[in-house]
């Protein structure tokens, strides 16, 4: 809590994607640095969930990043300093069945968030945030579920790799404009399976099935897209 000093204290801050696990933990956080922290973000899509349980008293807009307009006139409103932008659509199986929504919320919505934020004389820094599955196949990926891997972190990890790097952005260190990656290396990736496993050990009524072998999600593919597979990650 200490690390960033009065970095953040008085200053002011836009999170796009505050509603969501990362984004909540991150408004939550700023704020009790001192920000003046406002959001936007489409509701929370579960019941309970992790934003409305924090209490936050940030400013509250509900909107979608791909109205340009509604975006625009928040960020102009709001004159934020810095920027954080987590808003997206996150689900990897949602992205397969409609890639068109995926790409428009995740490709144009991010274009929205920067040019709105380029035409506000306020902003001084913006953080712009995405996923390890930027570097993972997803078409044509051979690998069944449980056996995939991911760079496992504690939600903090991460979230104090993003605050410090807008600390440096905003104390105009440009040689930090840049590129960076905020998660374990690569030798401490573990498979899904491994990780419930573990999870079992100390967590016994943990109960897991596989719902899905990869041929099974590419069949699921096929039909949803009956004239062929519209593009493929490498």
């Amino acid at each position: 809590m200490i690390q960033f000093a009065d970095c953040y204290r008085g200053s002011r801050v836009l999170i796009t994607g505050h509603t969501g696990f990362k984004g909540s933990w991150l408004a939550l956080w700023l704020e009790k640095r001192g920000a003046e922290v406002s959001g936007i973000s489409l509701d929370p899509e579960t019941e309970p969930n992790h934003r409305d349980q924090l209490n936050l008293s940030v400013d509250d807009n509900r909107l979608d990043i791909r109205n340009f307009d509604l975006v625009s006139a928040a960020v102009r409103e709001f004159r934020p300093q810095i920027v954080f932008h987590l808003a997206a659509q996150p689900s990897l199986r949602r992205s397969y069945r409609d890639p068109i929504d995926n790409w428009s919320t995740n490709v144009m919505g991010t274009a929205h968030v920067l040019e709105d934020c380029r035409h506000v004389e306020s902003v001084e820094a913006i953080v712009a945030i995405t996923t390890d599955k930027v570097y993972r196949r997803s078409f044509l990926n051979s690998d069944d579920s449980p056996y995939a891997t991911r760079p496992w972190q504690h939600v903090l990890g991460c979230l104090v790799g993003y605050m410090q790097l807008g600390q440096r952005l905003l104390e105009g260190r440009r040689e930090f404009a840049d590129a960076w990656n905020f998660g374990s290396q690569p030798e401490a990736n573990r498979t899904v399976k491994e990780v419930l496993t573990a999870l079992q050990t100390h967590w016994p009524d943990l109960k897991w099935e596989q719902t899905a072998t990869a041929e099974q999600l590419m069949t699921y593919v096929a039909d949803a897209h009956p004239a062929g597979v519209p593009w493929v990650s490498e």
